[in-house]
């Protein structure tokens, strides 16, 4: 039976272990991307030479958005910042 326990014991220890890990993943994850449901912002710049594709990229980005992620909570809008 001992070899059992101690088995046993190791098992629930490495369980424990990958538990923490967990844990401490989805911390980081929160402090990063926010609480689930709470809006967040990811600001897109393009940078490159004129005529290279910029704008045409972005809006290619906008226009497919809703087909490719429309059934989800997010939402891409634009917004034009002040230089």
């Amino acid at each position: 039976m001992r070899g059992n326990d101690r088995a046993a014991g190791r098992m629930n220890a490495a369980r424990n272990r990958a538990d923490k890990r967990i844990k401490a993943a989805k911390i980081a994850v929160e402090q990063v991307l926010g609480k689930r449901g709470e809006a967040a912002i990811i600001d897109v710049t393009m940078l490159g030479a004129v005529g290279v594709g910029k704008t045409t990229l972005m809006a290619s980005m906008y226009e497919r958005f809703d087909r490719v992620i429309g059934t989800t909570d997010l939402a891409v809008r634009p917004q034009c910042h002040g230089l």
